[in-house]
Parts: structure tokens; sequence; C-alpha cells
């Protein structure tokens, strides 16, 4: 049996698991990064995206080398979508998904139950917060900077396809979750309601 996440129906600024606010004792937001207007891939997606056009923009974060993520969305077919569910691959995040040939059929069938999906992946590890060449630097926190600066961007950005109604949720099929979203919730105002899957069940 799958386990389908319930979208929340305020405005979320980027994605946390239940609770990670009150556990982490946060006062305060840390600063989002910044992400460049994004370009149009020519050569059309990684054979690991569901969706066929993508697109790739750098995100600058303080403490972190520039990185680059490539995304692409699809909408249903009814005019006003349920809300919007951004795809994390786990590990370094260089695929929108951790087992292609399964969750691939997930996104699917968000898409024809009338949800937008977004799929993102990333360039090079995001956990990685040196620069290529540089001696290997992994600090979770500082690089969560990175997903919660993509999800805002989703939510708020420049282009209106990318987030038009509903909740918003970011899914991902392994345990990478409890590293990557949890501390994004770092960069977010407290009190927003928000939701995340860490395992699909089947």
């Amino acid at each position: 049996m799958r386990c389908h996440c319930v979208l929340c129906s305020v405005v979320l600024l980027v994605v946390q698991v239940w609770g990670s606010l009150s556990a982490y004792g946060q006062t305060a937001p840390l600063p989002l990064g910044s992400i460049s207007t994004p370009v149009l891939q020519q050569q059309g997606c990684p054979s690991s995206f569901s969706t066929s056009t993508c697109y790739n923009a750098t995100i600058t974060c303080q403490g972190t080398a520039p990185i680059t993520v490539i995304f692409g969305y699809a909408l249903p077919q009814q005019p006003t979508p349920f809300g919007t569910i951004v795809f994390f691959g786990g590990g370094g995040g260089e695929s929108p998904f951790s087992q292609p040939a399964v969750e691939q059929s997930y996104a699917n069938d968000y898409l024809a139950a009338g949800y937008e999906i977004v799929e993102a992946a990333w360039a090079s590890d995001w956990e990685q917060t040196s620069a290529l060449g540089q001696p290997y630097t992994a600090n979770i926190m500082t690089a969560a900077c990175r997903p919660a600066t993509f999800l805002n961007f989703v939510r708020f950005g420049t282009n209106p396809q990318l987030y038009q109604s509903g909740g918003m949720c970011a899914l991902n099929r392994t345990s990478a979750t409890r590293w990557q979203l949890p501390r994004a919730a770092r960069f977010v105002a407290p009190g927003c309601c928000t939701c995340s899957l860490v395992e699909w069940l089947d």
C-alpha cells in the first residue's frame, strides 16, 4: 500500500518535517541564498527525469561554492492543481529519484491525480560545500541552504508555472531526506505548516 503525502493548505517557504523547528529550538530563520535566472536545457532532461523539458540555474549560499540545480516540471490536465510536489533524490541528489524505474511511476500517479510535479537534481553532490578540486567539506547545515533556496524559488519565484495553487511538499524515497529536508527547515520562518514523506511505503 502506498502512503501518499497529505498536502498542507497554507503558504510554505520551504519544506520541513513536522516538529523539526521545535526540535532544533529555532527562533529565527537562517538566510536563504540566491538563484540565477533559469536557462532552458537545449538537450532536454537527463534520463532519470520523467519530465521532458528541463532548466538549469546556479544557487549560491553563504559559506558554499555555487552549485547548479537542474529541474523540470509537469502540470496536470485540470486547470487548477491541488498542489505542488517536489522530488529530490537521495545521497548526493544528482537524480530526482533514488530508483527512477520505480519512483517515476509515483510522480506520474500524482500528476494523474491532479498535482503538479517538480523534479530537481544537483549537478554535483549537494552536501559538498567546498568548490570542486578543493579539500572535501561536508557541512549539512550549511549545505541545506541549497534545497531551501530552491524550494523558496519554486513557491515564490518568478515562474508562475512552478507553483499555482494548493499545498506544497518535497518528497524523497531514502533516508537522505532526514538530512536534506529537516535541515532545510532551519531556513524557514517559524510557524509555517509543512509536511514531507521520508519513506515511500509499498
